[in-house]
């Protein structure tokens, strides 16, 4: 699979994203080519475990982007411009260009493709992953559709040594709700916000949504949220997970 046009389109922290075309296809569509940077093989291991886990999970796909392959190659093998002595591999991985996407915000967000995140990270969780990075910026909405998915697992955990799912569901349960409350304008309401019990909102909430069985033992979040003068909410108390690094893959090279 040889790729062209390539078109820088986002920079990350270990990767910088393209969309690209492939050569001598029937039907012309874009792909997503997630180009690692040098020394950041360890993200793409670990990015590489969680997918193996993924892409056998049934339905997975109404989640997470569509993944075709991975390789590597020198950058003019990936159809970049080569550099002066052009035979250093990069690693990438190969996925579908999700069209019209945007990053999760107040603007695109609703109470049905909150359901949709928050069913998708819990299947993510039974494959056993541990996404370890669930904030705004790796989650891609479809405006006018139901469409939401969780996209770079490049920090996430596969090793099963008792991470702390409930954790992680928790925290982004809070940030979707407070997102979605700010959306239909209650966060926004100063009165309003200063009246409401910070659990009893989360509780109303997610009792909305047909994904989540409730719990009446413990809070909801562990973590404490705070309204800001303007209105809006904010929170607190949101810990780093270790990982472990992974190697194993046996995704098909492309």
């Amino acid at each position: 699979m040889q790729f062209y046009d390539l078109t820088p389109m986002a920079r990350g922290t270990h990767a910088l994203i393209y969309r690209a075309q492939r050569m001598n296809q029937a039907n012309p569509k874009y792909y997503c080519v997630k180009l690692f940077k040098r020394r950041c093989k360890a993200f793409f291991d670990l990015e590489m475990a969680a997918y193996e886990r993924l892409l056998h999970t049934e339905n997975i796909e109404r989640y997470i982007p569509k993944v075709y392959g991975y390789d590597a190659r020198t950058l003019s093998g990936w159809g970049l411009p080569a550099v002066t002595n052009d035979t250093d591999l990069y690693y990438a991985i190969i996925m579908e260009w999700v069209e019209n996407a945007e990053h999760f915000s107040t603007d695109n967000v609703t109470v049905d493709t909150a359901s949709t995140l928050l069913a998708g990270l819990t299947k993510i969780h039974e494959a056993g992953v541990l996404h370890d990075d669930t904030f705004p910026r790796n989650i891609l909405m479809v405006p006018g559709t139901r469409r939401a998915l969780w996209i770079d697992f490049s920090v996430s955990n596969t090793s099963g040594k008792n991470p702390p799912w409930a954790g992680e569901i928790n925290i982004a349960g809070a940030m979707i709700m407070y997102h979605v409350l700010d959306h239909n304008s209650y966060a926004n309401d100063y009165s309003y916000s200063r009246k409401v019990d910070g659990w009893d909102s989360q509780r109303q909430f997610l009792s909305s949504l047909p994904t989540l069985q409730l719990s009446e033992e413990l809070p909801l979040f562990h973590i404490h949220p705070f309204w800001h003068s303007k209105g809006g909410c904010g929170f607190l108390g949101c810990s780093a997970l270790s990982f472990d690094r992974f190697t194993g893959r046996r995704t098909s090279r492309i």
